[in-house]
């Protein structure tokens, strides 16, 4: 890949993050400026719903994207869409309850305006915002794209900068939906009379959100901009149109024992534990057992008594290098050469755990020992509708790397990340079965 589609797939690569803006708060002003205007209050919930359903469609696809985008933001606005249209089918049902009608007939209620758009829709957004930003990355749903196509760390300093500005997002979309809830709430409690929409309150409900959501995709596209070119210096400077590369990562397991080596961390100047089987190759679109055999050998100066199994693999996130995980289970009885005796230790699972918590673990280890663990309980529990394949509610059988060479699983497909996070032992099972199948 020349250097011309390296800097294209970069520039890609941040501009489908002001994409991902642009749709998602656009659906959330989309139905501001449809309910003020065309859409009566009464069927509003249900176009709210539908916009929600065309969001989280758009946010499976483009977790299905082999290129890089963040769907997050898209996960969150559907949320808030779901609930906002929840409290405006209550405030339907509200007004059309005789008896609150007369009591709130009273103050000069009018039934035909039994809510504003604006005044749910963005505390709700805050709300929601909120509380993603405080939780980050604990949520599954960013987990399973670690997982996936590996941490922003791993994969060079554009990986470290589409994260970080997938981040922002939550935090821009936090901030102006607390300045317009603070705006609207102000002028209601203040100045609104419900007994029509006059120009005053179209102009605070729905077109103060609509110019709020021009501006911001100024904002974004600006801030946008000065990353991409700070991108382009940067890769300009560093790569000199160099090719990408391949990298070969190697677990090594003897028994019930994982081999570390002490070494720099993935991005920080602290010393973090990592494998100390890694090699970097040219870039090669695929890796063979038998090349990946040979680098192993040379690594180890081991020529046999191992069994090497193929992992999964990951682009990293420019697209134009890639990592290769295997795992290289040796003899219980062979000992190592005396090369790797120096600088490297034995951990048991038990100690892993511990190295993990700690965060000692090198993030590139941390998620594959992640994610075999996920996936190899997710198969020893359900089969792959999510069903459990014993009739133990919150069964959890063993897991011992000793059986690793036993397992008969595929690491690489995905489908078992997400039945280890939507299974029978889950709440709304049946429930979240039926919205995957509707959801394109």
């Amino acid at each position: 890949m020349d250097q011309l589609s390296q800097s294209s797939t970069r520039v890609k690569a941040v501009h489908s993050l002001w994409n991902e803006w642009a749709v998602s708060f656009g659906a959330i002003t989309a139905c501001i400026l449809l309910s003020g205007f065309v859409i009566p209050k009464s069927v509003m919930p249900a176009v709210v719903l539908a916009i929600a359903w065309l969001l989280s469609a758009q946010a499976v696809r483009a977790r299905r994207n082999t290129h890089l985008v963040c769907s997050r933001l898209a996960h969150y606005v559907s949320r808030i869409l779901v609930i906002s249209a929840a409290i405006e089918v209550l405030c339907v049902c509200a007004a059309n309850i005789s008896a609150i009608q007369d009591v709130i007939g009273i103050r000069g209620f009018n039934s035909q305006i039994p809510y504003i758009s604006s005044l749910i829709i963005y505390p709700v957004s805050a709300i929601v915002a909120g509380v993603a930003m405080l939780r980050g990355n604990s949520r599954n749903y960013c987990r399973r794209c670690h997982l996936i196509r590996g941490h922003g760390s791993e994969c060079d300093m554009l990986g470290s900068v589409f994260a970080r500005l997938a981040r922002r997002q939550l935090r821009i979309l936090f901030w102006i939906s607390v300045g317009i809830s603070v705006i609207v709430w102000a002028y209601y409690l203040l100045f609104y009379i419900n007994t029509n929409l006059n120009t005053p309150d179209l102009f605070f409900y729905s077109l103060v959100p609509a110019g709020a959501y021009v501006v911001s995709l100024i904002y974004v596209g600006a801030v946008y901009h000065q990353f991409i070119d700070e991108i382009k210096d940067y890769y300009q400077r560093h790569t000199n149109g160099a090719r990408g590369v391949t990298e070969l990562r190697f677990l090594v397991l003897q028994g019930d024992r994982l081999l570390l080596a002490s070494g720099p961390a993935d991005a920080t100047p602290l010393a973090c534990d990592d494998t100390p089987a890694k090699m970097t190759l040219p870039y090669a679109e695929k890796m063979d057992d038998d090349r990946a055999r040979t680098a192993f050998e040379t690594l180890s100066g081991l020529r046999q008594g191992f069994e090497l199994r193929p992992l999964y693999s990951h682009a990293v996130i420019t697209g134009v290098s890639n990592v290769y995980h295997y795992a290289a289970v040796v003899d219980d009885e062979l000992q190592l050469p005396d090369g790797w005796r120096l600088g490297t230790n034995w951990a048991t699972l038990d100690q892993l755990d511990r190295l993990m918590r700690n965060g000692a673990l090198c993030q590139s280890l941390a998620a594959e020992i992640h994610r075999i663990f996920t996936v190899t309980m997710a198969w020893k529990t359900y089969d792959r509708e999510g069903r459990r394949l014993y009739p133990i509610k919150n069964y959890r059988p063993t897991f011992r790397l000793r059986d690793f060479k036993d397992w008969d699983v595929d690491y690489a497909d995905s489908r078992w990340l997400t039945v280890a996070s939507e299974n029978q032992d889950r709440p709304f099972y049946r429930l979240r079965r039926i919205l995957r199948r509707i959801t394109p």
